[in-house]
């Protein structure tokens, strides 16, 4: 269905995506640049959002000064659509509501505009004019919901234009005009299954009036607003085709109209039915809610509007502020599309004390509980990227509390043994141990039961397991030679994420529990020196691979979180290189303490989590490659020959994702 934005051509954008003069302007809604296809030619329009909110065409300037057409998506970004000359000017109108098929109308060779239609298969197609000259245009402005019908206007001799509906079966038709009117007539929607057009169409007197047309009843004039002498337009129609919306004159002004067969023309006022204009420009797929413009009293702008049956015609910035959304600097001052569904509202506003144009988002619901959020897909982005990073971070964090299962503040020689510990900073318990094998053999490892908080993702009480094989070389004056392999996994976790997004001026949160696994596995050599009877250094080199796979999970919808995601089943991955240094002294006989510390990089970072927000469609994360710090500090003191009581702490800090984390607990060694 159609959604047009009719904004200011100084500045328009998408979802709250601000393009000015090549410089994003500062608000209080973190607004992105949606970016135009030459930087060096700010000025860029949208035009029509698909269903799920995901996908907008629209134009934008690029060098000659041009205008072309473009598609865009959070993910993909801006793309050119080009011309059908291969140069001048294109101008995207309208994409379906799955988003597959965009049409609008470009130049041509003469020089001229012609319609045209545009898949990611076949890129743009000329769909011709209806009169053959070279002074021919034409434009379309509409397309069903199934891409099939695409519907518009064009020159059918040198004076008149005649809407046209396309298939490609029967090629461009011209619908004619009506008879007794001055001969001209336009498409400017259609229904979702393609068999009704609305526009405008000449009538007698030198007025255009709204028109309806079907294959049955031909190009019918719906008149104006109770008879007045004046002109009026259709500018939508429900997918459903009941309802046609627009607007007509009234005496001194234009009011918003609503159609519909059984009532005929409505007015719909305006705001306080103050004096003044009103508009209707999008409707619903079943022609339940109604979305447009008025002025209202005490307003120097227009006012952004959404109407109902019962709650009739209202102020969406004031609908949205009563559904708790933060509209502080934010005035929203026309609804120019919404979704078939009825949720999802584009439009222009002001943010943040600017003086132009910007395009909005927006969900409403007024089910049960009622539901309103503004966002922007920079915030979204935002969100889900923090979400990518929480979830890094989480994994390279777990590395270094795992690291007491396997003895990483112990002594290199201490001997066999079996310890019992318990740790908080978030909380943690569990045993750990060292079993001596033959021919220079150990195993270390360990279970621990976990509760973990990191930034955005809590781990609930989770079983991780450690194991390492440890094969040492004799000893020489080299020192110590070793090499490990092993690792250690959480098989059976219970995970809950959180991901904050603008809303207006405030933040929403969403929040999801997921099961999962995550672990580690490396390879790790060095060596021990002892460089005297109470010190010893441990130096050593790891190559490993950590990973985080969690099944798929929903962020329920509320008045908290109106942008709802749905997150897939995936892994993340991270290659790791870590340098180790490890250094024991012996202070007494019965009192001894370690000092450890490790340098970590992540490289090659993956994953194959998709999340798609709901108005926003799929978005994946930017990858990062952290980098980190472990470190371990342990003090032990003797309490008999076999008895050790050991006093410890580890911790993790590192960008990308990876906060600074600590541990701090005790355990009781037992050695045999």
């Amino acid at each position: 269905m159609r959604s047009i934005l009719r904004a200011s051509t100084a500045l328009v954008l998408v979802w709250g995506m601000v393009t000015g003069y090549g410089t994003a302007l500062a608000d209080t809604t973190s607004l992105a640049d949606l970016g135009t296809l030459d930087p060096s030619f700010p000025s860029a329009s949208a035009r029509s959002v698909s269903n799920n909110g995901a996908i907008v065409v629209g134009n934008s300037s690029v060098s000659g000064p041009y205008t072309h057409a473009f598609y865009w998506t959070p993910s993909g970004g801006i793309i050119d659509l080009g011309t059908l000359s291969g140069t001048g000017n294109s101008l995207g109108l309208a994409v379906n509501s799955g988003g597959t098929v965009v049409v609008g109308t470009s130049v041509v060779s003469t020089g001229q505009l012609n319609a045209f239609r545009w898949t990611q298969a076949t890129g743009m197609i000329n769909l011709g004019v209806m009169w053959q000259d070279p002074a021919s245009f034409s434009a379309a402005f509409d397309v069903s919901t199934d891409g099939a019908t695409i519907i518009g206007y064009g020159l059918v001799n040198a004076t008149d234009y005649h809407a046209f509906r396309w298939t490609s079966a029967g090629g461009m038709v011209d619908l004619g005009a009506i008879a007794g009117g001055n001969g001209i007539s336009a498409g400017y929607a259609v229904s979702g299954d393609g068999s009704i057009i609305v526009g405008i169409a000449g009538v007698a007197g030198g007025y255009t009036h709204a028109m309806r047309w079907d294959q049955i009843n031909g190009m019918v004039d719906l008149g104006t607003i109770g008879g007045f002498l004046g002109n009026s337009q259709a500018a939508d129609i429900s997918s459903d085709g009941s309802t046609i919306v627009g607007s007509s004159k009234v005496p001194g002004f234009t009011h918003a109209m609503r159609y519909t067969q059984g009532g005929g023309m409505e007015d719909m006022g305006t705001l306080g039915n103050v004096a003044g204009n009103s508009s209707a420009l999008a409707v619903s797929g079943d022609g339940a809610i109604i979305v447009g413009n008025s002025a209202e009293a005490l307003k120097v702008h227009t006012q952004a509007t959404r109407w109902t049956a019962a709650t009739g015609l209202t102020n969406l910035n004031t609908l949205l502020a009563n559904a708790g959304v933060d509209m502080t600097g934010i005035e929203l001052t026309s609804a120019n599309g919404i979704s078939a569904n009825g949720q999802f509202i584009v439009g222009t506003g002001l943010f943040g004390g600017q003086i132009y144009d910007s395009a909005f988002l927006v969900r409403y619901i007024d089910d049960a509980v009622t539901l309103g959020g503004l966002t922007s897909a920079e915030s979204v982005q935002n969100s889900i990227d923090d979400l990518g990073e929480a979830r890094s971070g989480a994994a390279v964090q777990m590395q270094g509390f795992a690291a007491q299962l396997l003895g990483a503040n112990a002594p290199f020689n201490a001997p066999n043994q079996v310890s019992a510990f318990g740790a908080v900073g978030s909380a943690s318990g569990g045993v750990a141990g060292k079993v001596g094998l033959a021919n220079g053999f150990s195993l270390l490892g360990g279970l621990s039961l976990n509760r973990e908080d990191f930034k955005d993702v809590r781990m609930h009480n989770t079983i991780i397991g450690a194991l390492v094989l440890r094969y040492t070389l004799e000893p020489s004056s080299a020192g110590r030679i070793f090499v490990e392999g092993g690792g250690w996994v959480a098989p059976d976790g219970s995970f809950t994420f959180t991901r904050q997004y603008d809303n207006g001026a405030g933040a929403a949160i969403g929040t999801g529990d997921a099961d999962g696994s995550l672990g580690y596995a490396f390879v790790k050599s060095g060596t021990a020196y002892d460089l005297s009877a109470n010190d010893e250094l441990v130096l050593a080199a790891e190559l490993g691979q950590s990973w985080f796979h969690t099944d798929a999970y929903v962020e329920p919808v509320g008045p908290s979180n109106p942008f709802e995601a749905h997150v897939s089943a995936g892994t993340d991955k991270l290659t790791v290189t870590k340098l180790e240094a490890k250094l024991t002294h012996a202070f007494t006989p019965a009192l001894d303490a370690t000092l450890r510390t490790a340098v970590a990089h992540g490289f090659a970072a993956s994953s194959s989590v998709e999340t798609n927000v709901i108005g926003f469609g799929v978005v994946s994360p930017a990858q990062q490659n952290p980098s980190w710090v472990e470190y371990g500090v342990r003090a032990g003191y003797k309490l008999s020959e076999n008895m050790t009581l050991d006093i410890f702490a580890n911790g993790v800090s590192g960008s990308d994702g990876v906060r600074t984390e600590t541990h701090v607990g005790g355990d009781i060694t037992y050695r045999f």
